[in-house]
């Protein structure tokens, strides 16, 4: 396999030895993989994890660990590719490793990723785009995914409903981000076993999974646990506040025909009646499940009014895909708009002098942009783009480096139809093309990308600094010159992007 890098042969299932017990992995001529191992376990329904008891003799790590239940919609489109293994089930707190050389002997940065889906979904850490044997093999890295509690299992807050003690239920706050921080603390305690430094750990996630990089960069727990952050289109400022978290429980309760009082009979519910419950409310905006503002485990806002102190030494990498929004609004209509139907369709940001002042400074730097090169951009930009520059902006302002980038190189696929769309770089960073067909195509420029991208991102894991000998010069962001590296087929450096489409948006 090319720019991949065979190792000397160990056993075809080696054995590691953790502080829970022995695991037992496979070798694939490039590197050695653990699927499905537990690194903590959920005793009680909305409560905190536990550590997983230990065990004796060798226990099996060669099968995908089950994945939270959750809407069982498959991908199609552009996802038609994307696969997750394993059964749903609620105890699914599990990691997945690939390593060139499971031994003690050797301290290779550690890359931790994080699934997207929002907090509500997304499959697992097992997906088989997150496959981490090209990344570890490339990179001399050891790469590790997690599948967490997510949508109510992982983010419904119960606090405020009353004391629910001793009712067979918990009430913790944030368990989704509370099992994130368990597996953390896990790969503190056991990682160094499996060839990786647990002094050089490296959180990254794309949509939901920066969301929630950046909500544990914030979190007391998590403090110390990680340090470096890659976030991927999924900038995050905010949490819910209790009161709001509370009111999207209330509703929750009532779709199940409970009142407030009755939130201990949610420890007998089925798990499927509960996944049922929350995709009916989808189609209501103000409900939603994620991290919220609680004084143990997330006291303040991510990122709002300021980055969080406890962060201040953790280098950030983050950006955005240049047509966010091709993936996120793909009603066939906005592909093929004239000029009186995008100015309709921008009518929600203003009135017509503003609109027509987005459009002019949009297409500005594009002067052969169509009427839906237009609305895709001004869309991408006010939806993702305008947070990953606050996020940057906030955390420029401490020591650690912040580096930008925004990718533009556009998916042959359907005709190049979808530009550069939401998580399409994403098979890029893991370098996993051909397991990616439907976002990424299969040609020639497809590789060429997942060797820059996928050699930035195992450049900042080992630095803090994803400059390399292809792309030698990342100055970090602030905000006098606004340093972005737009990744294409000639990836190059350039300063304040769409410079006059930020500021109006921001205005």
């Amino acid at each position: 396999m090319a720019n991949m890098r065979p190792m000397p042969a160990p056993p075809l299932y080696p054995v590691v030895e953790t502080t829970a017990g022995k695991l037992r992995g496979a070798w694939d001529g490039y590197v050695t993989s653990f699927r499905g191992v537990p690194y903590a376990w959920q005793p009680v329904r909305f409560r905190a994890p536990a550590p997983f008891p230990p065990w004796t003799g060798v226990r099996e790590a060669l099968t995908w660990g089950p994945q939270c239940p959750q809407d069982s919609n498959t991908g199609t489109g552009l996802l038609a590719s994307y696969k997750t293994p394993g059964p749903m089930d609620e105890n699914c707190l599990t990691l997945n490793i690939w390593t060139p050389e499971a031994t003690a002997s050797r301290k290779r940065p550690v890359m931790v990723w994080l699934h997207g889906g929002g907090f509500e979904g997304g499959g697992s850490g097992s997906a088989n785009w997150y496959d981490g044997t090209r990344l570890a093999s490339r990179g001399d890295v050891v790469v590790v995914t997690i599948t967490h509690r997510l949508n109510v299992f992982g983010y419904l807050y119960l606090g405020d409903l009353g004391d629910l003690g001793g009712a067979g239920i918990g009430a913790d706050a944030n368990v989704g981000q509370r099992d994130i921080i368990a597996a953390l603390q896990w790969i503190q305690d056991t990682i160094e076993v499996f060839g990786g430094d647990p002094a050089c750990v490296t959180l990254f996630g794309a949509s939901g999974g920066g969301k929630k990089i950046g909500t544990l960069m914030a979190m007391p727990e998590a403090k110390g646990l990680f340090h470096r952050a890659i976030v991927q289109s999924g900038a995050t400022l905010r949490a819910a506040t209790r009161e709001e978290a509370t009111q999207s429980a209330g509703a929750f309760l009532k779709q199940l025909g409970l009142a407030p009082g009755d939130a201990a009979k949610l420890a007998t519910i089925p798990a499927p009646t509960l996944v049922a419950a929350r995709e009916a409310l989808f189609a209501t905006p103000a409900v939603s499940f994620g991290p919220v503002i609680d004084d143990a485990s997330l006291p303040a806002h991510p990122f709002d009014p300021v980055a969080p102190a406890q962060s201040a030494a953790i280098p950030l990498l983050i950006g955005t895909a240049g047509a966010e929004t091709t993936l996120l609004l793909p009603d066939e209509e906005n592909f093929h708009l004239d000029e009186p139907t995008l100015r309709a369709k921008l009518a929600s940001f203003g009135p017509p002098a503003r609109v027509e002042a987005l459009i002019e400074a949009a297409r500005a730097e594009e002067p052969d942009a169509t009427a839906s090169d237009i609305f895709f951009q001004i869309t991408s930009d006010a939806r993702s783009r305008l947070r990953a520059i606050a996020q940057a902006e906030r955390k420029a302002a401490q020591p650690a480096p912040v580096y930008m980038y925004v990718t533009e190189w556009r998916t042959p696929v359907d005709g190049g139809k979808w530009r550069s769309p939401h998580v399409g770089d994403l098979p890029l960073v893991f370098d996993n093309i051909d397991l990616a067909p439907s976002m990424v195509g299969t040609g020639e420029d497809a590789r060429m990308m997942a060797a820059t991208m996928s050699s930035s991102w195992i450049a900042f894991a080992r630095s803090g600094d994803p400059s390399t000998p292809q792309l030698p010069h990342w100055p970090r962001y602030d905000t006098a010159t606004r340093a972005t590296m737009r990744f294409d087929t000639q990836s190059r450096i350039v300063n304040d992007p769409h410079a006059r489409l930020r500021a109006l948006l921001s205005s």
